[in-house]
């Protein structure tokens, strides 16, 4: 009786030797691992460069406001005779409304046209160039200046979208390699105590204790642990290997390659406490905020249809502009400059040249035409933000309701590991008593392993909804 009572102590004893061996491993963090993917990411630094593009497209907007210096010469000789000699140079400088116009011309020639003729030390003129209709409201440059102040935005949005697609993908990725390590931990485990157990089985058959069968029934189901305990390797292998692809840099990912992910025991004081204290409560309060951010647009999901329709509604501006007859007035003030070195400076009032400049198409089917088309696009992106809102709201209900479901499933699984882990002492006890069999022990083992199997499953999925739901419900 004695020393079926030690083997007994020793089945039940070795189980708890292997689990505390199990925790040594260096592990890395899911903090310290989405820090890696920020950083080493091909896809992180891509997405870096989405501001960096539309800074560049709001300076080439700008760049529609930049003073512009011009000078041409023409001449021509023939025959010995100087036909006409035509110089001119000077600045252009763009405003809000118009344009503004410094030069100075010097012209010159026996068969120079009457209209380009110059004193001969030059003519100086100032001058604007003003639209009265269309243009005077908006234009191209403002209108395209103002877009790409909407780009910035858009970048900064498309910015943060790739982010957070690319960490939600990592993260999942992590603790799918948390599960597969978790589940290999477990059937390593089982293998252990199973070599343990057939060692103890053997020791009893020799001694008489035992049918020699038992040492065949044990030595079969330590084989085939040890077949699970190799395949649950490669299984976790393989796992870790897809999440070290989020990483980048495949030759020295920070020699993460040696570590373990985070287990599970640690993992529980991120959101699954929040699980354990008042979940109903809170899960409705962040429900409230997401569907509240759903309707208000600030989900950065939604954000990219806001950016598109304020970049629509510039467009439609320009469109209506489009509209309005063109009636330019342009006006420019003459002086002559230098004349035997002295300064002369004419009357502005008796020295000018103006202008009008009028154009309309008669049907405007282009401009009208442009116009229905840009309100068009405007509807098209109405409706595919009310089709995105309805789709992130059923999502984020969808996750919550199987967050909660999760939530009882593992409280229930993990009463199922309990009442799994005393049957199987009792039935090891039992077998030393003669009251039972080796079969029934490796059967009470297996319902224990497929317990903390899918304790492992449903875990890594309840850290997978959280990631969902962050990734649902990030805002710009």
């Amino acid at each position: 009786m004695l020393k079926r009572l030690i083997f007994s102590l020793f089945f039940i004893g070795t189980t708890l030797v292997a689990k505390v061996g199990m925790g040594q491993a260096s592990v890395i963090t899911l903090e310290a691992y989405l820090d890696l993917v920020k950083t080493q990411s091909p896809l992180a630094l891509q997405a870096d460069l989405a501001p960096r593009r539309a800074a560049e497209q709001q300076r080439i907007a700008r760049g529609g406001f930049d003073p512009n210096l011009y000078s041409y010469f023409d001449e021509k000789v023939f025959k010995q005779k100087d036909y006409f000699s035509l110089s001119s140079s000077g600045l252009k400088i763009p405003l809000p409304i118009g344009e503004a116009k410094i030069g100075y011309d010097v012209n010159s020639g026996s068969f120079l046209n009457p209209d380009a003729t110059t004193p001969s030390t030059g003519l100086g003129m100032l001058g604007v160039s003003i639209p009265l209709l269309q243009g005077l409201v908006t234009d191209e440059r403002r209108i395209a200046l103002k877009q790409a102040n909407v780009g910035v935005d858009m970048a900064k949005n498309d910015q943060k979208q790739a982010l957070t697609d690319l960490l939600f993908e990592a993260q999942k990725a992590y603790w799918d390699w948390v599960q597969q390590a978790e589940q290999q931990q477990i059937i390593a485990e089982t293998y252990q105590l199973s070599r343990e157990r057939l060692v103890a089985t053997k020791q009893s058959v020799t001694n008489g204790d035992r049918p020699a069968i038992d040492t065949l029934e044990q030595s079969l189901i330590t084989r085939q642990w040890l077949i699970e305990t190799t395949n649950a390797r490669l299984r976790t292998r393989a796992a870790e290997l897809y999440a070290m692809q989020f990483l980048g840099n495949r030759t020295n990912p920070v020699n993460t390659l040696t570590r373990s992910p985070i287990s599970f025991q640690t993992a529980e004081t991120l959101p699954y406490s929040f699980g354990q204290l008042n979940s109903a409560q809170k899960v409705d309060s962040l429900r409230t905020f997401a569907l509240n951010a759903t309707t208000n647009n600030t989900l950065i999901g939604l954000q990219a249809y806001q950016l598109k329709q304020q970049n629509l509604s510039l467009e439609q501006k320009l469109k209506e502009e489009k509209l309005k007859p063109k009636l330019t007035i342009n006006y420019n003030a003459l002086a002559e400059q230098f004349k035997y070195g002295e300064t002369k400076y004419g009357d502005f009032s008796q020295n000018y040249k103006v202008g009008l400049q009028f154009s309309y198409p008669i049907f405007t089917r282009t401009e009208r035409g442009s116009l229905a088309m840009t309100k068009l696009k405007q509807d098209e992106t109405t409706f595919a933000q009310d089709q995105k809102r309805i789709e992130l709201q059923t999502k984020i209900d969808l996750y919550f309701n199987e967050l909660q479901t999760n939530l009882k499933q593992i409280e229930l699984y993990k009463q199922q590991q309990n009442d799994y882990t005393r049957l199987r002492d009792a039935e090891v006890i039992k077998y030393q008593l003669g009251d039972s069999n080796i079969f029934m022990v490796n059967s009470r083992d297996t319902k224990l392993l497929e317990a903390g199997i899918k304790l492992a499953e449903l875990k890594a999925k309840h850290f997978k909804y959280w990631a969902t739901l962050t990734w649902l419900t990030t805002t710009f």
